[in-house]
């Protein structure tokens, strides 16, 4: 029954259901938290190798000449949002108090632009990883990607890299079966 409700309902009732079990049993509902805390590693171990290995197998695997047609029929919807981006981020500054722009001195503008530099341009992609910097993972990936356009002896790695990809998504959906099975489970009882 459940399995037939679509996802993103189920994703409300799930928070709604959490909240209240939380509200409810107060400290003792820790206990779910280690659970939780499981699933969500399970989840996270099969997404990077996902990612990774289809951004650099599926931009590796196609030409530089259908990559450039694909960027410059993209780039306008890009550029799109990331103006609405900064227009309501401007609208953003508007609304907040001056005051607390007022306390920030040239120091911390430094650190906070080079904190974004350091989530977006790994200088180590491993490291990137291992701290979670998504947007890092991503830009390496892509350019990654389509330095392997050029590359002529590609084949083995692309099929590789597409078998990773192939065997990361079989790992999710048994990961997401288990979780159905549970909650099978848990209604039955």
């Amino acid at each position: 029954m459940f399995t037939k409700v679509k996802l993103h309902y189920q994703v409300i009732i799930g928070a709604v259901l959490g909240v209240s079990c939380g509200l409810l049993m107060g400290k003792s509902a820790a206990f779910f938290n280690q659970i939780g805390e499981i699933y969500i590693r399970l989840l996270q171990a099969v997404v990077y190798p996902y990612i990774i290995c289809t951004l650099i197998g599926s931009l590796g695997e196609i030409s530089p000449k259908l990559s450039y047609r694909l960027f410059r029929k993209g780039v306008l919807i890009y550029l799109l949002l990331v103006i609405f981006v900064f227009i309501f981020l401007a609208a953003l500054v508007k609304a907040i108090p001056t005051s607390i722009f007022v306390s920030l001195h040239k120091t911390e503008i430094i650190n906070m632009l080079q904190e974004v530099i350091t989530l977006t341009i790994p200088n180590n992609f491993i490291a990137a990883i291992v701290k979670n910097y998504i947007p890092a993972v991503i830009l390496f990936c892509v350019i990654f990607g389509l330095a392997l356009q050029h590359y002529e002896k590609k084949q083995t790695l692309i099929s590789v890299l597409l078998t990773v990809r192939e065997t990361s998504s079989k790992l999710l959906h048994w990961i997401i079966y288990i979780r159905n099975v549970s909650g099978h489970l848990r209604q039955n009882h």
